[in-house]
């Protein structure tokens, strides 16, 4: 037999049906995937137990080459960002392989606390343009100067070459700090207390009970539309009637705005959105020229009156003169960066008092000590106009408000915070080292519920579970207080002090948050930390005084409608997953 012959007959005898084709393939691959699985987990328990010091972070395991741990990331945030760096009973700092680059996810509160350190010399601006470019639809020429490298303090970094005029993140976030940090700052809760007080009194809601179709909408009204006039006076709500509602129908989307790839298809999938965005933007523009006019007209008889409310003529056209000198920044991304402000300055206040809202109205004890706490921090002598409007001064420093305002951001906030260092490498604890140029990311809920700083309670209130007094250290009570009261640590135990928030006098239990600056981090930390978080606590605290005294509330929605929804991970203060039904009624005096 030829050889020809041979070769044929093993051929013809070797044939494999067509079906079975693809089965092999499928074994085939799933073998390689699965041996790459395994040689990572080696890999990942090698490093992770590494001795000595100055490691770089253990690669996280993962199956599939390039694309890495992408899908979770992106379908399910919470579960991967729970898993990432939980080791051996332990936190660590890991890397995080993604279809776009590296990530370091940072857990424990040691790494995050050498974070927070090192954040004078972070910059993210790149990740800040990213966000201005999807979200918020800035220009691409202005885009170009979110390359900037200088950081955000006075003097710029020794090894960045970005102009004095074009650094961007420095310039910004003065522009933050004026606006949120400034003495005159709390003239913005201060404004907002009275226009909300004054909606909710001019409300068509009587005794007798009201149905409603969702809580959340009606807080999202009402908020925001105190909230716009207090910042902006009533020029851009009169310009744009349907203000609110197109901020929050942008708002709906933020994930597509941000996720999908490319960027031009977006606006054949939410046109609405994309239309709410084109809308509101030209209504900042509009309001941007009034103001700037009135500025240019030198009507200094106006400049007091509502229309100018907390940022006016005068604070526009400083601002928009120091933005205009960098290169590429017109009127458009002037809007832009105003419309990012303006969302950062309602989207996580809002879903805040609406918590706190469901959390008193279904436990009616927690309501009586609420409404008694606001009825003590009512302050009839600061103002003639307050009347029985209780003073932000002493709401912020009442015990139960602060810690049922704490506990709610604790149990709630799933925001992403990232540092990005681009001139050195960094190193976290004592253990982990961060290449320059790298993208730190930490998740605030695995450490708002991590369990070897939190406490319980002896089990009696997990940390998935509301528990109103958390944050209050009773010195008769060795179990209370947000530590656990097991741990040692001088850094991390609070001192059990003997306080009364409001009058100071040394009566009974305190609010406390010392020995959590790594654990308890809703606003971020160290000196980049949010600087709106102070006026933030003021807003909320007064929505909340303002709704349980003037309302009851009866919350008509079952159990299930009170999960947040998880596919809006990353921004800050979760939403409910659907519409809360609810009744209303004004209440009764006495």
């Amino acid at each position: 037999m030829s050889p020809t012959s041979i070769w044929s007959t093993v051929r013809d005898n070797a044939q494999i049906a067509p079906g079975h084709v693809g089965v092999l393939f499928c074994i085939g691959l799933s073998f390689c995937l699965l041996s790459n699985w395994v040689f990572r987990v080696i890999a990942f328990h090698g490093q992770s137990r590494r001795k000595g010091v100055y490691w770089e972070p253990p690669t996280l395991p993962y199956a599939v080459p390039i694309w890495g741990n992408t899908t979770s990331f992106i379908l399910t945030p919470l579960s991967f960002m729970e898993r990432a760096g939980a080791y051996c009973g332990t936190y660590i700092t890991v890397r995080v392989r993604l279809l776009f680059g590296t990530v370091y996810v940072v857990r424990g509160k040691n790494n995050i606390s050498s974070l927070w350190k090192e954040s004078v010399n972070s910059n993210y601006t790149e990740l800040l343009g990213f966000m201005l470019d999807r979200m918020f639809d800035m220009p691409a020429k202005a885009l170009t100067l979110w390359k900037d490298d200088s950081g955000f303090l006075h003097k710029p970094h020794a090894q960045s070459s970005t102009a004095p005029h074009n650094r961007v993140d420095h310039i910004t976030h003065e522009l933050a700090h004026d606006f949120l940090l400034s003495p005159r700052s709390k003239e913005i809760p201060e404004r907002y207390s009275t226009l909300l007080q004054k909606q909710l009194t001019e409300l068509d809601i009587g005794t007798q009970w009201l149905e409603m179709d969702d809580l959340m909408e009606f807080f999202q009204q009402q908020m925001t539309a105190a909230n716009m006039e207090a910042m902006y006076g009533p020029t851009l709500r009169a310009h744009m009637p349907t203000l609110c509602d197109d901020f929050w129908l942008f708002n709906r989307h933020i994930g597509p705005f941000c996720k999908q790839f490319p960027k031009w298809t977006i606006p054949w999938t939410i046109p609405a959105a994309c239309k709410a965005r084109s809308n509101i933007l030209q209504a900042i523009k509009h309001w941007q020229s009034h103001m700037r006019d009135r500025a240019d007209s030198h009507a200094t008889s106006d400049l007091g009156s509502p229309d100018c409310a907390y940022w006016g003529p005068e604070q526009v056209r400083k601002w928009q003169d120091k933005l205009r000198a960098m290169d590429g920044f017109d009127d458009d991304a002037i809007a832009s960066l105003y419309f990012g402000i303006i969302w950062v300055s309602n989207v996580n206040i809002v879903p805040s008092a609406f918590w706190i809202a469901l959390e008193l109205y279904r436990d009616p004890s927690l309501l009586t000590e609420a409404r008694s706490s606001v009825e003590r921090c009512v302050s009839i002598d600061e103002t003639k106009e307050s009347g029985n409007q209780a003073s932000l001064k002493h709401l912020t420093k009442d015990t139960l408000l602060q810690s049922v305002f704490a506990e709610t951001l604790r149990l709630r906030t799933h925001a992403y915070i990232t540092r990005y260092f681009s001139h050195k490498y960094i190193v976290l604890g004592d253990r982990w080292v961060i290449p320059q140029k790298k993208l730190c990311l930490l998740s605030t809920h695995p450490a708002q519920h991590d369990e070897s700083v939190w406490n319980t309670y002896n089990g009696k209130f997990p940390l998935d579970t509301f528990w109103s007094r958390r944050f209050i250290i009773d010195p008769e009570d060795p179990s209370s207080g947000p530590v656990r009261p097991d741990i040692n640590d001088d850094k991390i135990k609070p001192r059990r002090i003997r306080s009364d928030s409001v009058t100071g006098a040394g009566t009974g239990p305190a609010f406390s948050l010392e020995g959590l600056a790594a654990s308890w981090i809703p606003f971020g930390g160290g000196p980049r930390a949010c600087p709106g978080r102070h006026v933030a606590k003021q807003q909320v605290l007064a929505t909340i005084s303002s709704i349980i005294m003037q309302f009851d509330i009866e919350v008509v929605a079952g159990q299930e409608a009170w999960r947040m929804d998880e596919s809006g991970y990353g921004p800050g203060v979760q939403s409910p997953v659907g519409k809360i039904p609810f009744r209303i009624r004004r209440r009764v005096p006495g």
